[in-house]
């Protein structure tokens, strides 16, 4: 548990989309990058649109808005220059789901299926030998969508997951911490996991 009263956690916000709600959409949403768009295949397009109808939805998103993953600040959403909101996405064979932050901090997601097995050659390839004994959780599942809201919420992806730590409830990475909060949501008729990394700051 984090005890220290000088810390600050933002809150955040989310919106979820089942696959099932797309068959009544009609227009791309407004946040979709309609050349990469097209060049998707199959199921790809179906996750990219339910993420972008999340993500719009949430930030009350209009014509002319940018929202880009950018590295050292995670997602970043802009209106005519101006940064508004520190966003994540996340998205299954389901659905998918959408944050932002209440505060000027940057956030990750992640969500899985609950049914989802992650064995531990696969943790290998994003956790140290370190983080795989300290782990607070009792699946590799919940390590492996820890790390990865972690990683996204930097902008840098899983690329840099090998220099996550944990220690004493804080996830850490380049000087920063990092707290990490588990819900549960039923997504397109199947029980997911949700994982939500927020930066931890001095408090005002």
């Amino acid at each position: 548990m984090i005890q220290n009263q000088n810390m600050s956690i933002d809150g955040f916000l989310a919106e979820y989309v089942d696959h099932d709600d797309l068959s009544s959409q009609g227009t791309l949403p407004i946040l979709v990058e309609e050349d990469r768009f097209r060049r998707m295949r199959g199921d790809r397009k179906k996750h990219h649109i339910s993420g972008r109808i999340a993500l719009g939805n949430l930030l009350g998103a209009i014509q002319g808005d940018v929202a880009n993953i950018e590295p050292g600040k995670g997602g970043c959403h802009t209106r005519n220059g101006t940064l508004l909101n520190h966003w994540s996405i996340s998205h299954t064979d389901h659905g998918a789901v959408a944050v932002k932050s209440t505060g000027p901090y940057p956030i990750g997601v992640d969500m899985e299926p609950k049914s989802r097995l992650v064995d531990m050659g696969t943790l290998d390839q994003i956790a140290t030998e370190d983080v795989k004994k300290q782990t607070p959780y009792p699946t590799n599942l919940e390590t492996w969508m820890a790390i990865e809201a972690v990683s996204k919420a930097t902008g840098y992806g899983l690329s840099i997951s090998r220099e996550i730590s944990y220690s004493r409830g804080v996830w850490k990475l380049r000087g920063e911490s990092w707290k990490v909060d588990f819900e549960q949501r039923l997504v397109g008729g199947v029980y997911h996991l949700v994982s939500i990394a927020r930066l931890i700051t001095e408090a005002p």
